[in-house]
């Protein structure tokens, strides 16, 4: 217990909430795009002012990575011979591969590169990871009408767009890097 001190005296300080059971806070959310959302969402990204941002939402749904891993990948730990991408720190602290589509391949042929340029979707005015993408992204969904989409919500489509093309659970909770198998179903 810490003391408040009065001139010479000290008293006891109690935290006053002790005691008092919390509230559980449910704050999950499960938003996915259709593929008709998504699609509004690719042509509204063809026309943001942020040259980058249709490649990286391109990424996003077809990879299921989480936005910083994405923004901090280097060319790297891209094969496109073995149609893979390593991440080699994620969330877990573990490295994983991801299998790259076709069309992420085609994604990652039509970036361009820079020279001493280490990262795969540079901002092109500073060639370093960008850091927000906020203003771009909140244009890309108003553009779409897709109010209160959030990026890491392409996570969960891409894990949905997965699951209804075959990919079994063991198989998706790998490519997504879940430490369970919970946190994939």
């Amino acid at each position: 217990m810490t003391r408040l001190r009065l001139g010479r005296r000290s008293l006891p300080q109690r935290n006053p909430t002790r005691g008092i059971a919390r509230k559980l806070l449910n704050n999950a959310r499960d938003r996915y795009v259709t593929a008709e959302e998504a699609e509004r969402l690719r042509e509204a990204c063809i026309v943001s002012k942020n040259p980058i941002l249709q490649p990286i939402v391109g990424l996003l749904l077809l990879t299921g990575a989480r936005k910083r891993e994405l923004l901090d990948a280097k060319w790297e730990h891209v094969d496109l011979a073995r149609r893979s991408w390593l991440i080699p720190t994620s969330k877990t602290g573990k490295p994983r591969h991801v299998p790259l589509s076709q069309t992420a391949i085609n994604i990652i042929e039509s970036l361009s590169r820079y020279k001493d340029c280490p990262w795969l979707v540079p901002n092109p005015d500073t060639l370093k990871p960008f850091v927000p993408i906020k203003n771009a992204w909140a244009y890309a969904i108003k553009t779409a009408n897709l109010p209160g989409l959030r990026i890491h919500d392409l996570r969960h489509s891409a894990a949905s767009f997965m699951v209804n093309s075959g990919v079994d659970l063991f198989a998706l909770g790998k490519v997504l890097g879940h430490a369970s198998y919970q946190s994939t179903s």
